[in-house]
């Protein structure tokens, strides 16, 4: 017995280092990308704040420019036919777009997207004046409306 015993412990301990190995090996291997499936968006799942956040950035309209004394405001047309009044700095869009600058004839958002590679990038866009003038605007407020430039 002691024979069986003494030529089998090397077969098993080899046995045994192979398998402490071999299971790193594979939980590592699990964790390597497919090649073949795109990236999954990890979205942290924020509350909506406000309305300018459940449409699409793209999908707003710009009416008109409101002039103030120390910044330029946006008046946008949402999708559901209200109408917002907008700053520099405020968030718009489903994907967390923030808006960069606002111009005399057009606004300039920034959204963080990820690429078919998985990583996060910024994504410029501007949303342009409509060639209609503004409706619906509260007495006092000044209404600068162009049409779309080149």
């Amino acid at each position: 017995m002691k024979f069986v015993i003494f030529f089998l412990l090397p077969v098993l301990l080899t046995k045994l280092t192979w398998a402490e190995t071999a299971v790193p090996m594979l939980s590592e291997y699990l964790k390597a990308r497919d090649p073949f499936r795109m990236p999954s968006l990890k979205k942290i799942q924020e509350e909506i704040t406000n309305d300018l956040e459940k449409f699409s950035a793209d999908a707003f309209k710009m009416i008109g420019v409101v002039t103030g004394p120390d910044h330029l405001r946006a008046v946008l047309l949402a999708p559901n036919g209200k109408t917002y009044i907008v700053a520099e700095k405020m968030k718009i869009g489903q994907r967390g777009g923030t808006i960069k600058k606002i111009d005399s004839n057009f606004i300039l958002f920034r959204e963080k997207i990820v690429n078919i590679i998985g990583e996060e990038e910024f994504f410029d866009t501007e949303i342009r004046m409509l060639d209609e003038p503004a409706k619906n605007v509260t007495a006092g407020t000044t209404v600068t409306t162009g049409s779309t430039g080149p």
